[in-house]
């Protein structure tokens, strides 16, 4: 299996809207308040599509600050691009091969991405996240969880089995889980520090 890279982005953009239900802004909110971003951080968003997250964390962390996103779509990247304040910058570039140097962040994050990580490659997507934050780092993943309602589990059956990512999985990229919570009726956010 390999990566889902998606290209619409003003398709994606619209679609997010409807499956949020019109709640985005909230969940999204909810995700940069649980990453625990603060001002001056320099924060790196993995699968930043339209860089919808990487706006609202831009304001969290002020002018002091730095965002970065990346998304391996070049049509999202320059979608992207248009949308972003000046103190935030996105590129093209994979989660499992990132083009910057160990200790280059305090935060990542990543929101509804890492599904879109082949299985294989996601143990290498968190070393890679381990190796570019900078000591006692924190990462932020927000992605599906398996429904518990029958009803939805068969209407979103597609990717919705298992979480992308495992408490396991985190710890042997190097993260000790802070913290777990749920947000919106199928997302899970995990919050974890660089051990």
């Amino acid at each position: 299996m390999s990566d889902v890279v998606i290209h619409q982005a003003r398709l994606y953009d619209l679609a997010a809207g409807i499956v949020f239900l019109g709640q985005r802004p909230k969940v999204y909110d909810r995700i940069v308040r649980h990453s625990r971003a603060r001002p001056g951080e320099r924060v790196l968003d993995l699968g930043t599509g339209t860089a919808y997250l990487a706006r609202r964390l831009a304001a969290a962390v002020g002018p002091g600050g730095r965002v970065t996103g990346i998304d391996p779509s070049t049509t999202m990247v320059r979608f992207a691009e248009r949308r972003l304040p000046g103190d935030a910058e996105v590129r093209v570039a994979r989660a499992q091969e990132l083009p910057f140097d160990d200790g280059s962040f305090d935060l990542v994050v990543s929101c509804l991405a890492f599904h879109h990580i082949a299985p294989a490659d996601r143990p290498r997507a968190l070393a890679e996240a381990h190796r570019v934050l900078a000591t006692d780092g924190r990462l932020m993943l927000a992605d599906l969880r398996p429904p518990r309602n029958p009803v939805v589990k068969t209407v979103f059956h597609h990717g919705l089995e298992a979480n992308p990512v495992d408490d396991d999985q985190i710890a042997a990229a190097g993260f000790e889980l802070i913290e777990r919570a749920e947000s919106w009726p199928l997302l899970q956010l995990m919050l974890a520090r660089r051990a």
